[in-house]
């Protein structure tokens, strides 16, 4: 039986973690085993460029829950994503799952389930109806929250607690105190780069397979998708040429993805625009306001704030921190000399940038530690480690 007034957990998973369906077919576009496992490319992902990325951008794609588990042989083989972690938290810390949409009078323990392609702001700014769902549902006007973001998750914590409901355009800079910490008890982030990753430049040049030798999205896809934009790293030395020396290349400005052949500049990136009906002078455009965008919200995020989270992450892994360009234009982002293109992380985000620093940087954090545990396992793992997962318990219920 759940703890009555003991703060409801709130789960938010990272991008890919929640289904979309095509509401014109009923079926699944992103996850179920045909979309995840073959090799194919998930064209229905993408958003439209004539979008505002600034807004929810229409399209035929709906959110149809959280990605729990998939098919692979019924009745005998299932790949798990978030349901562990769920199944885990439920059980261990004596919560109730119920439906974050649609919560009843003794459930603690939610998903929100969200359309990751889109933008993170609305995407946070979208909680807080829920969140007073939750309150009404359990008669408790005042009652508050932990909210754990998982990687892309962990901005949409990070974006409630400082804005709640407030528009980037709305506001000089982040307010003081947060707008989202009435609603908070503790925030944790999970493998969360918070100033952003290098291996989303190596996406917009390579793509993202979803699984070994499975679904890839193309760098194009991906350029269609605010949520990409956010995750963009930023700060001096990022890219490097080959003797080592730092580069004046600004990755939140629109002529360097030109030259050095990121998303819709990618070599398929015209067929793309053909099977979309899109021009150049489209994409141009659609890339010029997404990264507007992003930069005001990483301004506001990135400002060094009063907000304080909890940190899950590993320490063990080489992740990949600089860019080298090389003479011919080509981008490398391993290095056979340990340490000149990556430090230590968990393979998806540094430790400077778990912490909310700049890789090198001496200044201030973006926010405060409240506590920091970093272990050893990989990005791709983090929401089914046992030692984390009863971190995040014990952690919530402190």
């Amino acid at each position: 039986m759940p703890v009555p007034d003991r703060p409801a957990l709130v789960l938010i998973a990272g991008n890919g973690g929640s289904k979309l369906r095509d509401t014109r077919t009923g079926k699944l576009a992103w996850g179920s085993f045909w979309n995840i496992y073959p090799p194919s490319t998930p064209y229905a992902l993408g958003l439209p460029l004539d979008g505002d990325p600034g807004g929810f951008i229409p399209n035929p794609l709906e959110v149809a829950g959280w990605l729990d588990q998939i098919t692979i042989v019924p009745g005998l083989f299932h790949a798990v994503f978030y349901k562990h972690m769920v199944d885990y938290i439920a059980k261990h810390g004596n919560y109730r799952f119920g439906d974050l949409a649609r919560p009843g009078p003794e459930d603690d323990l939610f998903f929100y389930a969200y359309d990751w392609r889109q933008d993170i702001a609305t995407s946070a700014r979208a909680l807080r109806p829920l969140l007073d769902g939750v309150r009404r549902a359990r008669g408790n006007p005042d009652l508050k929250f932990v909210l754990m973001g998982h990687s892309t998750g962990g901005t949409i914590v990070r974006y409630f607690y400082r804005m709640g409901e407030l528009a980037p355009e709305t506001v000089a800079g982040p307010p003081d105190p947060p707008a989202g910490a009435p609603y908070l008890h503790r925030a944790i982030l999970v493998g969360v780069a918070a100033r952003g990753t290098t291996d989303v430049i190596k996406m917009l040049v390579e793509g993202y397979w979803t699984t070994y030798g499975g679904s890839r999205m193309d760098p194009y896809i991906l350029a269609t998708l605010p949520s990409t934009y956010v995750a963009l790293p930023s700060g001096p030395g990022l890219f490097v040429d080959e003797s080592g020396a730092p580069l004046a290349i600004d990755i939140m400005e629109p002529e360097p993805w030109r030259r050095l052949g990121l998303g819709f500049h990618g070599r398929l990136a015209q067929a793309f625009a053909h099977r979309i009906g899109a021009t150049q002078a489209d994409m141009e455009s659609y890339l010029a306001r997404c990264l507007a965008r992003a930069k005001r919200i990483k301004e506001l995020l990135e400002t060094p704030a009063n907000d304080e989270y909890v940190i899950f992450a590993s320490d063990s892994h080489p992740t990949p921190a600089r860019v080298l360009v090389k003479r011919d234009g080509s981008l490398h982002f391993t290095s056979a000399r340990s340490g000149t293109l990556e430090l230590p992380g968990d393979s998806y985000a540094t430790v400077a940038s778990l912490r909310g620093k700049l890789d090198g940087e001496d200044g201030p954090a973006c926010f405060r530690i409240r506590r920091e545990h970093l272990g050893k396992t990989h990005h791709r793992w983090l929401m089914k480690d046992p030692p984390i997962l009863q971190g995040i318990i014990e952690e919530a219920q402190s």
